[in-house]
């Protein structure tokens, strides 16, 4: 008995199989990608754009949408202008933070001889000069956020350091 509904199981799974899509790149491609973009400032509403790439002309065409938190259909919107909070600033407005590119390291050849400008070469002094796809450049992402202390170099602070 347990061979036959187990025989009975595994055919109607593969009778199945065939109704599945497969995942094609022209099936990729037709996906919308999400983005969000934020919640509303009164933080009952999530702002977010859905981009679909058009193959023809090698362009996205981009929609901006709202939804409710609480669940609910969504409606497209035009402007986000004054809809959303910028996300650099605190919500009362009186700090705000940054991030950049700050070299660190000197790599490059003309770093180490400023007279050979035309140069380059690149200077490694360690085993860390990829990490994955990327080469080692030097810079470094760092978050800055002005407090206006005084042990910070022109009021401004720099935190740690992160890769981007």
């Amino acid at each position: 008995m347990k061979k036959i509904i187990l025989f009975l199981t595994g055919t109607i799974c593969s009778l199945s199989l065939p109704a599945q899509n497969r995942m094609t790149p022209e099936l990729l491609w037709s996906l919308g990608r999400v983005t969000g973009s934020g919640i509303t400032k009164d933080g009952k509403t999530v702002v977010y754009k859905v981009s679909t790439p058009v193959l023809a002309e090698n362009k996205s065409i981009s929609k901006t949408y709202s939804l409710s938190i609480q669940g609910g259909s969504p409606q497209e919107i035009t402007t986000t202008n004054g809809l959303i909070s910028d996300r650099h600033f605190s919500p009362d407005g009186t700090y705000s933070i940054s991030a950049e590119e700050v070299k660190v390291k000197n790599i490059f050849g003309k770093d180490f001889y400023p007279d050979l400008d035309k140069s380059s070469v690149l200077i490694y002094e360690s085993l860390n000069y990829r990490h994955w796809d990327t080469w080692e450049d030097g810079a470094f992402g760092h978050l800055d956020a002005p407090l206006g202390h005084g042990d910070c170099a022109d009021g401004w602070c720099h935190y740690s350091s992160f890769k981007a």
